[in-house]
Parts: C-alpha cells; structure tokens; sequence
C-alpha cells in the first residue's frame, strides 16, 4: 500500500485551494480574477467582501493565483476552510501536514480574525482536497489570548511577528533600528511587528500613554527608512502602556512615511 501523507497548500504561497460543495447546500460566491470567497447563510456578503479585500491586499489573491476558500459559521463561530491533498505516492511533498507548525496556523487564524472578522470568534480550518465537509484541523484564533507572536531578542529587547511576517522581515526591522542606535543591548523595547490590512505595522508602548508629541516627524523619518529596509510601506504605531501589543485597541498615535 503507498504510504499516505497529508500536505497542506498555504495560503500564503499562493497556491490552488479546492472546494467541493453539495447541490443541497445554499451558497454565494465573491470572485477576484480565478479567485474565490463562497460563503454559506448567515454569513453576509459584506463579511465575505471583506476576507476578499484582506486577501487582495495583501497579495494571497493575485490576478495569477487561484485560490479558494469557504467562509461559514458552526454553532455560531465563523469558520475559514481552506482545502488540502492527500499525496498517496512516494514522492516527497513540499510540506507534511503531520509536522506543519501548528503555531504558524494558529498566527494565521488570528490575523484574518483582526483584520476580516474583528469581534468574532473564528477558526481556521483544514480539510480533505476538495471536500470542505472533510476536516482535517482546526486552529481557533488566539487573538483573544496573550500571544503576540515569535519573538526575536536583542539584548533587553523583545521583537514579536505575527504571520505572515516572516524571521526576515523582522530582522530587517530590528537590524535598521540597531544601526540608527535607536537601540541597544541594555535598552528595553517591546515591539510587535505586523501586516495591517495593506502593510506592515511597527507597535510598540509609548510610556504612559503619550503620543511623545514633538517627536512625529522623527518617527515619519523612521518610518521612511524602515521602508527601504523591507522594501515595503511601514507604519510606526504606538500603543498605550497600559494595554498589550496583542489587544491592539489601545492605538494613541500613528506615524507614516512622507516622502
């Protein structure tokens, strides 16, 4: 008998999702080039409009990919389905679903919770190939716990990324605000370092709450150079003291490139 091996498509490589849905089953669909939301009753077409613009923005639907996914509830939570193969050759597959980090779902899970469905409880779900009724797992979102992500230490320094910002964009950004002497070794800095809905995001506490008012334009001008260095649009965030990372409820004061 081959031996079977379970290897999911990420979403972030931008690979084909398959979906099979029965004829009894009541759906819509919202499309971007051969791109795909179908969502089921009661979810609303302005909730699906809203993973499809998520997902564009940030590059998971392109005018190349083709990629699709079921938005659903169960029992009241929302659900994100998203289909997997089963190899049942040899033949070595990119990725296993056996030993695929877990952590890196669960990530996933929570940033299209912050940014499509915010306030709502969802799970991330891999099923079978193109049988969306097949699950395989699930990853509940972890937004509402304390997790801020992988963390990257300098020092006193902590640097938190959430998928899908990868170690590399991270160090990029702690490496650029080494080199400016922003910080050190013996400097305490908790940052997070996320993508938004259509860029990557640097937050960090501003102590007691202040906006540090006289400081913006520095900001901005760091901002610009964070920019370069990931070669992609960074925003400085800073967030109340008092409130966590993970939150994110507690913004006070956002700075962007003017350049």
């Amino acid at each position: 008998m081959p031996k079977r091996m379970f290897y999911v498509i990420p979403i972030l490589l931008s690979t084909i999702l398959v979906i099979g849905c029965t004829s009894e089953v009541s759906y819509e669909q919202l499309s971007y080039h051969d791109n795909a939301v179908i969502y089921l009753s009661p979810v609303t077409q302005e909730q699906a409009q809203k993973v499809v613009d998520l997902y564009v923005k940030n590059n998971y639907f392109t005018d190349e990919s083709k990629v699709t996914i079921q938005l659903r509830q169960e029992s009241g939570a929302y659900e994100i389905r998203a289909g997997a193969k089963i190899n049942t050759s040899d033949e070595q597959a990119d990725f296993t679903f056996r030993s695929f980090d877990d952590q890196r779902f669960m990530e996933l899970a929570c940033f299209q919770n912050k940014y499509a469905l915010p306030n709502k409880n969802l799970t991330y779900v891999i099923t079978e190939d193109n049988n969306f009724d097949k699950v395989l797992q699930r990853y509940a979102s972890p937004c509402n716990s304390n997790s801020i992500g992988k963390n990257i230490v300098f020092g006193n320094n902590h640097f938190f990324h959430l998928t899908p910002v990868d170690q590399e964009e991270a160090l990029k950004i702690m490496n650029y605000l080494i080199g400016i002497e922003l910080i050190t070794a013996n400097t305490n800095f908790e940052s997070q370092i996320i993508y938004g809905p259509d860029r990557l995001e640097l937050r960090f506490p501003s102590q007691d709450g202040l906006a540090l008012e006289g400081f913006a334009q520095t900001f901005k001008s760091i901002s610009c150079g964070l920019g370069s260095a990931v070669e992609n649009t960074v925003d400085i965030i800073l967030v109340d003291y008092v409130g966590s990372l993970e939150a994110g409820e507690k913004e006070i004061a956002r700075y962007a490139c003017e350049a």
